[in-house]
């Protein structure tokens, strides 16, 4: 399987640039071994991280899922890499003015997230609307 390459601006630099970048990290699905023992060749293939599993049994992943990512990653369309979050879940902002602000996720709409700052104990809350690739799980 090819790794993609896409082409992106750079929001790190003063000047955007644009820069190549290799795609995301994306799951591969092998002929899985029936011996969990003959698992050790499969990690030691390059570029492999990890297997998901649990209780030592490999993970279905449902084929929608990956069909969905082979799909994208084969089309001309743009994408970036996002972590999963989800409204109600507590966020760090990591870049621009407010990087390092952690507040709760109450929105999330393309492009712009808003987040709710408090002070619990005064029981006192602002809000503020960020950029929604500006936020990750905290």
């Amino acid at each position: 399987m090819c790794v993609p390459v896409r082409v992106y601006r750079s929001r790190h630099r003063r000047r955007p640039a644009q820069l190549d970048s290799v795609g995301t990290a994306r799951p591969v699905a092998p002929a899985w071994p029936a011996d969990p023992a003959d698992t050790l060749p499969i990690l030691k293939c390059t570029g492999v991280v990890n297997i998901v599993s649990f209780e030592g049994r490999p993970a279905v992943i449902p084929d929608v899922e990956l069909d969905s990512i082979r799909l994208l990653v084969g089309s001309e369309l743009q994408y970036d890499p996002c972590p999963m979050i989800h409204e109600g879940m507590m966020v760090e902002v990591t870049h621009g003015p407010l990087k390092g602000v952690v507040g709760r996720l109450v929105r999330k709409d393309t492009p712009k997230a808003r987040l709710v700052l408090s002070v619990n104990l005064i029981g006192q809350a602002v809000s503020v609307e960020v950029d929604a690739s500006d936020v990750k799980p905290y």
